[in-house]
């Protein structure tokens, strides 16, 4: 472990137009970074940010609304979810919304997990957010990032530490046509998945296959009050699959071998409590090598 600075980010570029965009200094460890969003009318942040991505080397490794990161951070705890900044009251100007993206797990039991989960940038040739906006008049976005500086010896030499296994996110949508979907687009090559999180309140339940084995058969209920007996804080609006809430960070779901044998087919199927033809956005949470 390494003492955490709180350092301001340089300025969000391009705050006037389509997206935005903010580099970050290389070298030091990443542990977070709080950002701070408002607009002149004083609007919540998921209003005034239609997407956000996470890129490094110009490659997206996390992309997410700012609702679903709220709820992704929420379903670990109220301490992880979005603050309102300042004394105004939302739709006044002088409103703000604090919602961090968090690369160290700090819901996790062990420190050892805490740690390895921050991403490092040693090495790197670009670390960067991108910020799709609404265009909202006089949108603003202050960053802090928790930070250390993580070093450790490559052969005679003492280094920044490089990346790592980091945990990725992959939004994707799933076009409804019926009342059941099956989905067979999961990439088998990312790495492995952590969980899966499905951004509707009509999914009745999920069975998932892994090589032609059930590893998960539940519906909405049952899987809530095994995230709830876990110490987790599931949503009425958001089917989230979460293979690791025990906490340890190995015991997720492997998509390379699985039985001792290679892992040549994982198949979702969703069954709905209606048939009402619609896209949903799922988020992908990954654990593997930047991609």
């Amino acid at each position: 472990m390494a003492f955490k600075r709180r350092v301001k980010l340089p300025g969000v570029q391009s705050l006037d137009g389509e997206t935005a965009t903010q580099t970050n200094p290389l070298g030091a460890r990443y542990h977070a970074i709080q950002q701070t969003i408002s607009d002149t009318a004083g609007e919540h942040a998921d209003v005034i940010v239609n997407e956000c991505r996470v890129l490094v080397n110009g490659v997206a490794q996390r992309t997410f609304g700012l609702d679903e990161l709220d709820h992704l951070n929420g379903l670990h705890g109220a301490e992880f979810q979005k603050q309102a900044a300042g004394t105004a009251a939302v739709g006044n100007p002088g409103y703000a919304e604090i919602i961090t993206i968090l690369f160290a797990q700090l819901y996790r039991k062990e420190v050892i997990y805490q740690e390895m989960s921050a991403w490092g940038t040693g090495g790197l040739s670009s670390f960067t957010l991108e910020y799709d906006l609404a265009g909202k008049a006089g949108t603003n976005i202050v960053n802090i990032a928790r930070v250390d500086q993580s070093l450790i010896q490559n052969g005679s030499a003492t280094v920044q530490q490089p990346l790592g296994l980091i945990e990725k996110w992959y939004r994707s949508p799933v076009n409804i046509t019926g009342v059941e979907k099956q989905i067979i687009d999961i990439p088998l090559n990312r790495g492995d998945l952590i969980g899966l999180s499905f951004f509707d309140a009509n999914i009745a339940s999920i069975q998932i296959k892994l090589n032609e084995v059930i590893v998960y058969d539940m519906t909405k209920q049952q899987n809530d009050a095994d995230l709830v007996a876990h110490g987790m804080f599931p949503t009425a609006d958001v089917f989230d699959v979460v293979f690791d809430a025990d906490d340890i960070l190995t015991n997720i779901l492997p998509l390379t071998q699985f039985n001792g044998l290679p892992v040549s087919s994982l198949e979702v199927n969703l069954t709905l409590s209606d048939g009402t033809p619609r896209n949903i956005n799922l988020i992908r949470q990954v654990w593997g090598r930047p991609d």
